[in-house]
């Protein structure tokens, strides 16, 4: 159970610190600011309705995993587009993406936390994930300064390998989708087992 905590607080603080750290970077980008908060604003719109509709498909690790893994892309791309100061289209667009795929994952954050913490347990468990987020979101506007001191793309650079080892870590939670909440440390440390003791 320790595990799944350290996982899940991981996750929830690069969560945290990524989806922050845009919003606060967001002037950095270039472009009319009110346009790129509308814009990313309708990036976030879409993304919750687009997650009620996946998560009823599939299950809750290959949609975090790919949510993380197109994150990490998005920022190594944007870094890069930083580095050659390419058009502030790109810029724009490829932000869109990070917030979209950024929203997934932060609020698949909050399910997995719920669904993985026992009911014994789960104010306590949930509560410190959130303080997790907290963190990461304390942490966040110290990126501007960073990018200030060294250059934006080097932030963009840490936020994509953090959602690398995130979106690599996460694997080892275990899969909760159509899974019986577990009421007690017991069932909860063995979550996932009796399924694939049955399928074997």
């Amino acid at each position: 159970m320790l595990k799944f905590c350290l996982v899940l607080y991981l996750n929830c603080f690069t969560n945290g610190f990524v989806a922050y750290g845009i919003g606060y970077s967001i002037g950095v980008f270039g472009g009319n600011l009110f346009l790129s908060v509308f814009l990313l604003t309708i990036a976030d719109t879409i993304s919750n309705f687009f997650q009620i509709y996946v998560l009823k498909k599939w299950p809750r690790l290959p949609v975090l995993t790919c949510s993380l893994i197109i994150n990490a892309i998005c920022c190594f791309l944007l870094s890069a587009v930083l580095w050659f100061q390419l058009s502030t289209i790109y810029r724009m667009i490829i932000v869109m993406f990070i917030h979209f795929s950024a929203n997934v994952s932060f609020r698949l954050a909050y399910l997995l936390s719920t669904e993985i913490i026992p009911t014994s347990m789960r104010q306590l468990g949930v509560g410190s994930c959130t303080v997790a987020i907290r963190v990461g979101s304390i942490m966040a506007p110290f990126i501007k300064e960073f990018s200030a001191w060294t250059h934006p793309s080097v932030s963009m650079g840490l936020f994509g390998a953090l959602m690398v080892i995130d979106a690599i870590v996460v694997w080892l939670l275990p899969e909760t989708k159509g899974i019986e909440i577990p009421d007690t440390l017991y069932e909860a440390a063995n979550i996932g087992k009796k399924e694939k003791e049955t399928e074997c």
